[in-house]
């Protein structure tokens, strides 16, 4: 059974309605997203590497959010790069949550080594509520690549290859079309098969046969 994304308060925004995206100065670029935990199974060093590989792509920013104890190796390895296209801050408050997701235009999701058919990173599925295009960086064969090219809503590249990452993330900033199909292909599939309401009849429909009614 899948996990689900509380889609009614997760949801796109457009980014010049969204404080948060204009706050960060986010408004008019294509936002690379990390939000969540910076563990050191979750390996970010990448996708900093390809951050600076797209310094010079001025229309695309990354944006890491979260904590963690990757978050030092992280500051520590874009301090070294001087790297002004790349923005980290700390968890955000619930009442925020909704406004820094949808701030995102590709949700970075990294499958943990040895998981790839244990589960899904649950993050997965408030980027695509949110509308984010998903960057998966992961195994083809992982279930979270499974998923997320099922609903034709995601990139998949290696997890260490940066120049794949970046190479990624310069196609679908210059592919406005691509990426807009992409982020509504994610927030389609969020509403149609993991909402809360979705999944909650699912759970029933498994559960029901089980359950007799009437005492004893």
């Amino acid at each position: 059974m899948p996990n689900w994304a509380d889609t009614d308060t997760i949801k796109p925004i457009q980014k010049s309605d969204n404080p948060f995206a204009v706050e960060h100065g986010q408004a008019d670029k294509i936002t690379v997203l990390y939000s969540g935990n910076m563990g050191a199974a979750h390996g970010l060093l990448p996708v900093i590497e390809a951050a600076q590989l797209l310094e010079e792509h001025s229309g695309t920013s990354f944006l890491f959010i979260g904590d963690g104890i990757g978050k030092a190796e992280a500051e520590q390895a874009v301090a070294e790069r001087r790297l002004s296209n790349v923005s980290l801050l700390g968890f955000q408050p619930w009442e925020v949550l909704p406004h820094s997701l949808a701030t995102g235009d590709i949700a970075v999701v990294i499958q943990a080594p040895g998981s790839e058919h244990l589960s899904v990173p649950s993050k997965t599925y408030t980027a695509m509520a949110a509308g984010n295009a998903i960057l998966a960086l992961t195994s083809p064969e992982s279930d979270l690549a499974q998923l997320v090219t099922t609903h034709q809503a995601s990139v998949v590249c290696a997890r260490d290859d940066s120049q794949g990452i970046a190479k990624v993330i310069a196609e679908l900033s210059a592919n406005p079309e691509q990426l807009k199909g992409l982020k509504t292909n994610a927030r389609k599939a969020a509403e149609k098969h993991f909402s809360p309401k979705v999944i909650f009849e699912r759970f029933h429909a498994v559960l029901s046969p089980f359950v007799t009614g009437g005492g004893a």
